[in-house]
């Protein structure tokens, strides 16, 4: 299948080319690991240092996603509206850019 028949899902195919997953993963996961390595030194039971992972893996993955993508989009509508504003064909910045098409997650 070529990639232009894959539809909407297409990032599950290459989540590489998903902007941010690969930060946000890599924060996550040592993030996790930190804390319930921390959480184990500290009671050294195994369920309770396990559950802090998943928890803080979910608290950390979330988070950092959200600020993430946030700031790739702001960066990515910086960038069009200096392209815009400097394009010969606008007249100085007179006149707001046209809409952003719509992002692929």
């Amino acid at each position: 299948m070529s990639d232009n028949n894959r539809g909407s899902f297409t990032f599950l195919y290459d989540l590489t080319r998903v902007p941010c997953f690969r930060d946000t993963m890599l924060y996550s996961m040592a993030g996790a690991s930190a804390l319930a390595a921390l959480r184990y030194s500290r009671t050294r039971n195994g369920m309770i240092a396990a559950d802090t992972a998943v928890k803080s893996f979910t608290v950390f993955a979330i988070t950092g996603w959200v600020l993430c993508r946030y700031n790739y989009r702001h960066r990515r509508d910086m960038i069009y509206e200096g392209i815009h504003r400097n394009s010969p064909t606008s007249d100085a910045g007179q006149t707001p850019p046209p809409p952003m098409p719509p992002a692929g997650q």
